[in-house]
């Protein structure tokens, strides 16, 4: 079992998705995506897609960075003694939810399931709602909410001091991000929480199309009880 220190020292400094690629027939370079059995157009508009939000989230996050999301957290986790490697911090890049949300997208929309329409999930130009449970300092969201017309995207975290992050970050995305996504249907408004993402009463996330959660060092305990709760979801996406 680690330390809150020695957690630190394998916490997220790499992207939970860096090994994914094989399983899920996607190949990932910077600047190149090559999605197998997809036609070239369909990529190359992808990692322009891609590439073009990445400028806006970049202006958007750049002042947020994982060192200071980690210092935070490990500077709440040890003055409240917080032990359990369940809260230990993590990211993903931007790249990485631009491909997990165009696998969504291509393969496992289900129509007529939530909020989706016809089309299934994400399929539609706008619409869908998703979750970030466990949401840090509101990085995915944010990233999410680029990359897609979401109707509402919301981020649910734990730990005040990431909350706190959240909330300038998300004062960012309103003031200088939302009328540089040009083109929508209507805006995506992100919303986020303090509290526990297990506790229903405080916030039910079952309604969520996509529901995303950052679970790297999640116990088995935790696993199970998320599960249980996610079970009936039309995409849960749990690292």
């Amino acid at each position: 079992m680690f330390t809150n220190e020695e957690a630190d020292e394998v916490e997220s400094n790499k992207d939970p998705l860096a090994g994914l690629d094989m399983a899920y027939g996607i190949s990932y370079l910077w600047k190149y995506v090559v999605v197998l059995q997809c036609c070239s157009y369909c990529v190359l508009s992808f990692c322009i897609v891609v590439k073009e939000s990445q400028k806006l989230y970049d202006s958007l996050t750049s002042q947020f960075t994982i060192s200071m999301a980690k210092a935070a957290s490990k500077r709440e986790r040890d003055e409240k003694q917080m032990k359990s490697m369940n809260l230990v911090y993590g990211e993903i890049t931007f790249e990485s939810m631009g491909i997990i949300l165009e696998k969504i997208k291509k393969r496992y929309g289900k129509p007529y399931v939530g909020t989706s329409g016809s089309g299934g999930v994400l399929q539609q130009s706008c619409g869908g709602i998703f979750y970030d449970l466990g949401s840090g300092s509101g990085k995915s969201t944010i990233a999410a909410a680029v990359l897609h017309n979401f109707e509402m995207c919301w981020g649910i975290e734990q730990l005040e001091g990431l909350y706190s992050m959240s909330l300038d970050l998300n004062n960012a995305y309103e003031q200088k991000g939302k009328s540089k996504l040009l083109g929508r249907e209507k805006d995506t408004d992100i919303q986020f929480m303090n509290g526990d993402l297990l506790n229903l009463a405080f916030k039910d996330w079952r309604d969520g199309d996509v529901i995303f959660c950052n679970s790297t060092c999640f116990d088995e305990q935790l696993m199970n009880k998320f599960c249980d709760r996610a079970s009936k979801f039309t995409s849960l996406v749990s690292l």
